[in-house]
């Protein structure tokens, strides 16, 4: 909810801030099913969203990793020297409403 309320600001630092905390929430999400590793928690929220469709459990997978992938690569979450920063503002946009989409989307079946 803080994340939506900070994107909804015109101020660019709030949706800088909204896509960190948007991207937490996407790593705490992957931790759902605290019996098993962060791994294997993702794959059985990618099995229970693609509801035995291979070509969605396919599709899902890859946008798990790929949203994994954007946010340990970008300057989303981590700072650090190495990061690709994010030198168009407009990005947060595409950062957020990709993000925003998959979680909406699990909590559905969580």
């Amino acid at each position: 909810n803080h994340a939506t309320t900070l994107y909804s600001s015109s101020n660019v630092s709030d949706k800088q801030i909204a896509v960190e905390k948007l991207w937490d929430a996407f790593e705490r999400l992957k931790t759902y099913h605290s019996d098993l590793d962060k791994k294997e928690s993702a794959e059985k929220i990618v099995r229970a969203i693609s509801n035995k469709n291979d070509a969605c459990k396919e599709l899902f997978d890859d946008e798990f990793k790929k949203l994994t992938s954007i946010g340990n690569q970008f300057r989303i979450r981590h700072h650090e020297i190495g990061k690709i920063g994010i030198t168009d503002n407009n990005y947060y946009d595409y950062f957020f409403q990709r993000c925003f989409a998959l979680i909406n989307l699990a909590l559905k079946y969580l």
